[in-house]
């Protein structure tokens, strides 16, 4: 854009800028931005601290819209190099909160600095892997940031009472974007949302009327929006300041309720336990033997991993159960490769990229895998193991019942109880607790000595 203004900030031992101040961005400067960068050599260390601090002291109009774009392929290793004092001099130095937006180029990065360096900033960061072109994700990035709408976006909703939004803060626009926020309310009713945020010619207001009327149907499946994003919010918290035990209980509270994957996502099993019991033979044959030869252990991690639930055993003397590991790393910490902080996050690496990058996309589209291998349904949560969806809370003492699928039994139970109905829908192999009986939804139909069973059981579910 003509109308906008730059700058280039090289770093190494020292730093090393293209000019003193922001200059505009005619040809003729672009051409010698260019012959500035061919120039440029990577050599000795890296002075983060020192390229930050000279990069937001630039910003002269705050009538402007500002960012810093951070790109390096390195770790702080000159001047400052601690990650909390480097955060404590950006904070100084922003009060304008500049955006910052970083790019950490191939597995030797510091993710830890990069994440709360953006986080603190609201801006975003992106990784780029030694297989990817950056090119391609900066150009990406330039083309979305490239036309500023509204920035410092903030947004009333009236007397709704709207708590508990994710993100938790309104985003900047940009021309062919979008906001989506997800979040609850107390008060029903039709309100006015007033969105305000600095534009081209000062500040601009919005005013927009909004119906809060709690009424279902359609808008089903913004509760588990608003999930999927509170889950990434929280994880993103366990991310970038450790694991606390409520934030845990929360994503695992929230995972089960509608039905939705996260690296906490596992269970821990025994053999007497409903999962066990009703997973297939084939999957049931494969880890009992095994925990025989682990000698004689009978507890086993379901543990989700790529697109399927796989289990191990467990010897109940080990100090972290396969579960605790898995889960751990796939959030960052533990794993092999780059330094460690003094609770063993891994702050570099490629375990510690590919997790930085599972939260970031989160953050924008929420939890991506809801309703693979988890479903929450007639107020009950699924587990889906080998094309089996099976009740979790089910329990042994009951009676079994099996209905053949499209059968129809099958019918006149769908329609004798809508309680079932959602759960009916999963598919075409269902194991359901409904209250003492156990219905198995398969291949095969009960047989005729249990008509009479069915004739109860229809009678049970019709009465509720």
């Amino acid at each position: 854009n003509k109308h906008d203004r730059f700058n280039i900030v090289g770093f190494s031992v020292a730093v090393d800028a293209f000019a003193k101040e922001l200059v505009d961005a005619t040809e003729e400067n672009r051409a010698e931005a260019e012959q500035f960068i061919k120039k440029l050599n990577a050599s000795g260390g890296t002075n983060i601290n020192e390229a930050l601090e000279t990069a937001l002291a630039m910003k002269s109009d705050a009538k402007r819209p500002y960012v810093v774009v951070f790109m390096t392929d390195g770790l702080p290793t000159v001047g400052v190099t601690k990650v909390d004092a480097i955060l404590e001099n950006v904070a100084k130095i922003n009060e304008a909160e500049t955006r910052v937006f970083s790019f950490g180029v191939g597995y030797d990065v510091n993710t830890d600095l990069l994440d709360k360096l953006s986080e603190a900033s609201r801006g975003m960061t992106q990784y780029v892997a030694p297989e990817e072109s950056i090119e391609v994700k900066v150009s990406a990035f330039f083309a979305k940031i490239g036309d500023p709408v509204l920035s410092d976006v903030t947004l009333d909703y009236g007397k709704a009472g709207v708590y508990d939004v994710y993100p938790p803060h309104a985003v900047d626009l940009f021309a062919g974007g979008q906001m989506v926020l997800a979040g609850r309310y107390r008060a029903p009713g039709t309100y006015t949302l007033t969105v305000k945020g600095k534009g081209a010619h000062g500040e601009e207001v919005f005013e927009y009327p909004v119906k809060f009327d709690g009424a279902g149907g359609r808008t089903d499946f913004v509760g588990s929006v608003w999930a999927g994003r509170k889950i990434s919010y929280l994880l993103g918290e366990v991310r970038l300041h450790g694991e606390k035990e409520e934030l845990k209980n929360e994503i695992i509270a929230l995972s089960k309720t509608y039905g939705i994957v996260t690296p906490y996502t596992s269970y821990l099993i025994t053999e007497s336990s409903p999962v066990v019991r009703e997973m297939p033979a084939t999957l049931r044959s494969e880890i009992l033997p095994r925990a025989a030869e682990a000698g004689g252990a009978r507890n086993y991690d379901l543990l989700y991993s790529g697109d399927e639930w796989k289990a191990e055993s467990i010897d109940s003397a080990s100090e972290a159960t396969p579960t605790e590991a898995g889960r751990l790393k796939s959030l960052g910490y533990m794993g092999g490769g780059g330094d460690k902080d003094g609770e063993g996050k891994a702050l570099a690496g490629k375990e510690a990229v590919d997790a930085s990058t599972y939260y970031w996309d989160s953050t924008t589209t929420g939890v991506a895998e809801k309703g693979k291998l988890m479903r929450a349904a007639s107020g009950r949560t699924f587990v889906k193991i080998e094309g089996v969806w099976i009740d979790d809370g089910i329990t042994e003492a009951l009676k079994t019942l099996k209905v053949k699928f499209g059968s129809k039994e099958y019918f006149e139970i769908h329609n004798a109880s809508a309680a079932l109905q959602d759960a009916l829908k999963l598919g075409e192999r269902i194991v359901i607790g409904v209250g003492k009986w156990r219905l198995v939804v398969g291949e095969e139909g009960f047989e005729s000595d249990q008509a009479e069973d069915y004739a109860q059981f229809i009678k049970d579910i019709s009465s509720k």
